[in-house]
């Protein structure tokens, strides 16, 4: 999407009496020693066309920053703060050091692309709180002949519990990497090369604190981004799939559920056939309960409702994850199994896509071999 179709998403989130002030602010000047946008150019335009003066008047940087500037003074610092994914990335140097100045908030994502040095024993990122490391990440590739990752966090100057264990070890001297940690209002969720790693539980839980990022060690930084995920952009999410699936493999659905949720749906597909349809309802003559169904062929087949319990909330995220075994779907949610969902005479190798719709928010789509955790 381009960027000035993203200042018209955020604008959509205005409703009429606010988008007038909006425009107003424009007129006036909200920003020092920029122009202000003639009003006969703004006059009975569209969102579309209030974008397109924007960009045409400043130029994409500027309107940026116009626009993330007069949200906040209209008292919408949260649709500004969204606005920091269009406004560019760090081109650090190294040792990386980033301040955080609006410390982190739930789904704030931090993506660090970077490369291995070639003899590498080790790096470490941080994130701190003044003199508090509220989360180390640390891998070293080879304690005593083993590759490890040590998470950790430090307060009062003192090291607290370790944690270590691992299901793979994704770094290689080197290569180049794209590390992503999502940090939910519970635990930050790392993943790498689009490949979910690990989490690690908020020990240090004011996260609005945490102003700092610091990236050392045996390893080349070459962009860093800061980025919100933007809850106004709404579903549907269609993920295609270029991998076989086959038995054994596991789809992997980091997700986020909207703070007003009403229901959601993960559907896999195979053309315009659904093979398995999963919809949580967080409101149904007064219960929750979770759908599960297929439709072949413009038919749907038998409902199935019956779950030992209903893990999602709204306004939080969740890492759901379906394995393909030789005759069903299997629905883990964090780890926790929750159901199971029989093929209904399909064949699963013609999956070609996951589409994910309605009050959700989708972190990606994996396709990866299973591992025993």
């Amino acid at each position: 999407m381009a960027k000035e179709n993203k200042l018209q998403k955020v604008l959509e989130n205005l409703n009429a009496e606010d988008l007038a002030s909006f425009r107003t602010h424009l007129v006036q000047g909200v920003v020092d020693n920029f122009p202000a946008v003639p009003e006969c150019q703004l006059q009975d335009a569209d969102l579309q066309a209030t974008a397109s003066q924007m960009v045409q008047v400043y130029g994409v940087k500027d309107a940026v920053k116009i626009c993330e500037t007069a949200l906040r003074v209209m008292n919408h610092s949260y649709l500004a703060e969204t606005l920091a994914g269009i406004k560019g990335s760090f081109r650090p140097g190294f040792p990386y050091e980033q301040v955080l100045y609006d410390g982190l908030r739930n789904q704030t994502v931090i993506t660090i692309q970077g490369q291995v040095k070639p003899n590498a024993d080790r790096f470490h990122i941080n994130l701190h709180k003044d003199n508090d490391i509220a989360f180390h990440f640390n891998p070293r590739f080879n304690e005593n002949g083993n590759q490890v990752i040590v998470r950790n966090s430090k307060r009062r100057y003192v090291w607290e519990a370790e944690e270590r264990e691992l299901c793979f070890f994704p770094f290689t001297p080197g290569k180049p990497f794209q590390l992503k940690i999502l940090c939910t209002d519970s635990e930050y969720r790392v993943e790498v090369d689009k490949e979910h790693l690990l989490n690690f539980t908020h020990r240090i839980k004011e996260i609005h604190q945490i102003r700092k990022l610091t990236v050392k060690g045996d390893v080349f930084v070459q962009h860093v981004t800061i980025d919100p995920i933007p809850l106004w952009m709404t579903a549907p999410s269609a993920y295609i799939l270029n991998d076989v699936i086959s038995e054994n493999m596991t789809i992997t659905i980091p997700l986020h559920v909207k703070p007003n949720a009403k229901e959601f749906a993960i559907d896999v597909m195979k053309n315009e056939d659904i093979l398995f349809h999963l919809k949580p309802y967080f409101f149904d003559d007064g219960k929750l309960c979770i759908v599960r169904n297929s439709l072949i062929d413009g038919f749907w087949g038998c409902e199935e409702r019956e779950t030992p319990s209903f893990p999602f909330a709204r306004g939080k995220s969740f890492l759901l994850k379906i394995l393909c075994t030789d005759k069903e779907f299997r629905v883990y949610v964090d780890r926790t199994h929750l159901l199971d969902f029989a093929y209904r005479g399909f064949d699963i190798t013609k999956i070609d896509k996951v589409v994910i719709c309605e009050d959700v928010i989708a972190w990606g789509v994996r396709v990866r071999p299973s591992r025993m955790c």
